[in-house]
């Protein structure tokens, strides 16, 4: 997987999560995001209507489904053959490292207070959430943390 935030970052970003100044009103959040110290920054994304999270990928694999789908890249012929090895190699992959980047945020949140594979820690006025995300099979596996309005626990 490639890292998209640098380990030094994250210890930065985990710091910084528990007392981040956040609004969970669309129309006053900036159009650029909720910025953080040095080059990280959050992006909003709609969950429901009038409901969004703040969502920062922190590790990112290469997108491999349509490569395999294509006959493309460095697959052997039994991999092309039966792709869900590959997919389920890659969710391996991905999952070894969310345990990671959940032991890392560990040591400056605490335990979670949910952990199933992701973790979250519910906080008085947010949640924060550590987890594997894929969007579709066409996309990329991401490691990421999810900043969610208190009360909801799960992007839908």
């Amino acid at each position: 997987m490639n890292v998209i935030v640098a380990p030094d970052d994250r210890a930065a970003l985990w710091a910084a999560l528990p007392a981040l100044p956040v609004t969970w009103a669309w129309d006053e959040l900036p159009e650029e995001g909720v910025t953080l110290p040095g080059s990280l920054s959050f992006e909003a994304l709609e969950v429901a209507e009038d409901t969004f999270c703040l969502y920062m990928t922190l590790l990112k694999s290469k997108p491999f489904y349509t490569q395999l789908e294509n006959g493309e890249g460095d697959f052997t012929d039994e991999e092309r053959e039966n792709p869900e090895v590959v997919i389920a190699r890659h969710h391996d992959e991905a999952s070894e490292r969310l345990r990671a980047i959940v032991a890392e945020a560990t040591r400056f949140l605490g335990e979670p207070d949910e952990q199933r594979g992701d973790a979250s820690w519910l906080l008085e006025d947010r949640t924060i959430s550590v987890r594997e995300v894929q969007w579709d099979k066409e996309t990329p596996i991401e490691v990421s943390v999810v900043l969610l309005p208190r009360g909801l626990q799960e992007l839908p």
